[in-house]
């Protein structure tokens, strides 16, 4: 009996001092940098590039922490480097060949991603095929979760030619992520991102703060809980549902049913459309969609300026959206119309009976609809003004022929 316990002694004795010895050898900063050189070295052998690490901590929780990443594209140029990269995986779900990990860092990220001409491939896609499965005979199905991602101090550039000599460029910096991903499988995905914040160099864009919720599969998705925040602007979209097909071409939306609110500053949007640097108006937008293949119905859209000299309650429809103009047909039904005259004053005509009664309105409200039929535009408004009441109608023709009545 004492002879069997001394060696079980003897055994946790040994197991716990291997373990201590293990712990402490992959501590020592000699032992992580030959860790470093050895995965280096079989990443090289997998990608056919540049790959340096500077350190490697694993630990028995099955966390592993990669200090200095730094990879080369084919070219010799630098593609990516990241100051440390941790990430938090579960073996025993490996085996079983899920994929989860419970926490994923990426600090200090530095991406260069680029196309040379527009037939050519990204510089980023040999590490995609290097990583690719060869063997086509069977199908390991994709089953993705991490509990939290957090990105910290992003930088992202990419770089791509037009045939027509032209480049579209970004330049994403500062970019910090917080997300959580639900599953990702072959066939679905859910999405939660708590909080991303970048700016957009090239077009002077700055995202102050967006978060949302998406799930999608082949056949349907829902976006959920959207916020969007930028220095003058704001966007809350509560809900909106899609249901596509998705075939050997293109893509088809089926139906698409949502609503937004939003605050929009045309300060933050110079850049896309510089005609905005004319405007300096905050414009604030609410409204409820829904569309059916090419047919769109607002069931209300309600749209004012932060000054109160324009307040718009409207609903309407859209036929034939994806054929052209030639097939466009459309209706506006202005429920309440209300603008003041330092708004349109600017925009009158001058030297006619139409020009001269409105310059003299203070303000005006009004009711009525606005249609557009395959080309030829047609409106008609009733107006309340402290002068009386106003008939307005008036026609827009395919040569650009405008022809306007007005009754008082």
């Amino acid at each position: 009996m004492n002879k069997a316990k001394r060696i079980s002694q003897w055994l946790v004795g040994i197991v716990v001092g291997l373990y201590l010895a293990v712990t402490l050898l992959v501590n020592i900063p000699f032992v992580q940098r030959w860790m470093a050189d050895g995965v280096s070295s079989v990443l090289e052998d997998i990608v056919g590039t540049n790959v340096d690490i500077g350190r490697v901590e694993p630990d028995w929780n099955g966390r592993l922490i990669i200090t200095d990443l730094a990879v080369d594209d084919q070219k010799g140029q630098e593609m990516l480097r990241v100051a440390r990269l941790a990430a938090r995986i579960s073996l025993r779900d490996i085996i079983h060949r899920r994929i989860r990990i419970g926490n994923a860092q990426i600090f200090g990220l530095h991406a260069n991603l680029y196309q040379e001409c527009p037939q050519c491939d990204p510089n980023f896609k040999f590490l995609i095929d290097a990583f690719a499965s060869k063997d086509t005979t069977t199908h390991t199905p994709l089953d993705l979760r991490i509990s939290q991602l957090l990105v910290r101090r992003g930088n992202i550039r990419w770089q791509q030619p037009y045939a027509d000599g032209l480049t579209s460029n970004l330049d994403i910096r500062d970019l910090n992520l917080t997300a959580r991903l639900g599953c990702l499988t072959d066939d679905s995905i859910a999405l939660r991102i708590k909080r991303l914040d970048f700016r957009e160099e090239t077009n002077e864009l700055n995202v102050s703060e967006m978060s949302f919720f998406v799930e999608a599969n082949k056949q349907a998705a829902q976006l959920s809980d959207f916020e969007l925040k930028m220095p003058g602007s704001n966007l809350s979209i509560p809900s909106l549902t899609a249901r596509y097909t998705l075939g050997q071409g293109k893509p088809k939306l089926n139906h698409l049913l949502g609503s937004l609110k939003a605050r929009l500053s045309p300060t933050d949007f110079v850049s896309l459309v510089p005609r905005l640097a004319e405007l300096d108006d905050v414009a604030i937008v609410s409204a409820h969609f829904e569309t059916n293949d090419d047919r769109l119905t607002l069931s209300s859209l309600h749209l004012q300026d932060a000054g109160g000299q324009l307040r718009l309650a409207a609903n309407g429809w859209a036929d034939a959206l994806l054929q052209g103009k030639d097939s466009l047909r459309a209706r506006l039904n202005v429920e309440d119309l209300y603008a003041e005259s330092a708004l349109f004053a600017p925009y009158l005509p001058t030297g006619n009976k139409v020009g001269t009664i409105l310059n003299k309105l203070s303000s005006v409200r009004a009711k009525g609809e606005v249609a557009y039929n395959r080309g030829e535009m047609k409106g008609e408004l009733t107006a309340k003004s402290p002068m009386g009441d106003i008939m307005l109608s008036g026609n827009g023709h395919t040569n650009g022929r405008v022809d306007a009545n007005l009754k008082a």
